[in-house]
């Protein structure tokens, strides 16, 4: 519980860590500080739902997944997806 605590306040802390991180990570300390929803959402400037959604998220998958974005898909499918076999053969056919 202590080294989970300790790993929260790093994430907190770091200047390189993305805005949702650090938000999440704030929800969290603040929650287990006995720091009410109302008194959390005045602090830290966010919707009530994204602080119970905040809390869910750490609760379900742990401290490690405050850094993965499990709320919602991907805008873009990855490279591998959008490129087939007829693309590559065409390209290696009129780039020799």
């Amino acid at each position: 519980m202590a080294a989970n605590r300790r790993r929260l306040e790093i994430v907190s802390g770091d200047r390189d860590t993305p805005q949702t991180h650090l938000r999440q990570a704030r929800i969290v300390l603040l929650s287990a500080d006995g720091i009410g929803t109302n008194a959390i959402v005045a602090a830290i400037g966010i919707a009530k739902t994204r602080s119970g959604a905040g809390r869910n998220g750490s609760r379900k998958y742990g401290v490690d997944g405050l850094r993965c974005d499990r709320s919602r898909p991907p805008v873009r499918a990855r490279v591998a997806d959008r490129i087939d076999d007829a693309r590559v053969a065409w390209f290696l056919s009129n780039n020799r």
